[in-house]
């Protein structure tokens, strides 16, 4: 069989560690999960962090949001939804949510949730914490998988690097 000519880097962290963060989060009794139907990233992290949180026992809430279709009057409804039953919210790290992240970090924030984000470029929006890998790190990897190549190795011989839970950054 051929060898598939890819390798790579991811930033993702195990889904279990950012359940267990969650869980102990600022003493969170119920998380609210939001997530994008239309990104397949968003359902795939919405559907690992449920099986998670279930396997710890952790109670939560998942709840739709569609960036483009909800605006700011529906996103503070979702958010008061999400405040009544939960303490701390999580954003998975898509792209939607990103470009999204400033006003509906601060819509959260004023519902009184305390926000956890999948990405760093969450905080800079006004998350509470992040839960993610280091970017200097991963674009190190990438760099060191650049030279591998450039040095003669074949793509599909060199394993994607993947963020394991003791590398997990968290930024508070």
């Amino acid at each position: 069989p051929a060898r598939a000519p890819l390798t790579g880097a991811s930033h993702k962290v195990p889904i279990k560690t950012v359940a267990q963060v969650l869980s102990q989060a600022a003493g969170a009794r119920r998380i609210a999960i939001w997530f994008d139907p239309r990104e397949e990233n968003s359902v795939n992290e919405r559907d690992e962090l449920v099986r998670s949180l279930k396997q710890l026992g952790q109670p939560f809430e998942v709840l739709r949001v569609v960036p483009d279709a909800q605006e700011d009057k529906a996103v503070r409804g979702v958010a008061e939804k999400s405040a009544a039953c939960c303490e701390v919210l999580y954003l998975p790290s898509t792209s939607s949510y990103i470009d999204a992240g400033e006003r509906w970090i601060a819509i959260a924030r004023e519902a009184g949730l305390l926000v956890a984000g999948g990405s760093v470029a969450f905080m800079d929006s006004g998350a509470a914490m992040a839960i993610s890998g280091d970017y200097y790190e991963r674009g190190q990897t990438v760099a060191d998988l650049a030279g591998r190549i450039l040095r003669g190795e074949h793509p599909g011989d060199i394993p994607v690097d993947v963020v394991d839970g003791t590398e997990a950054k968290i930024v508070v």
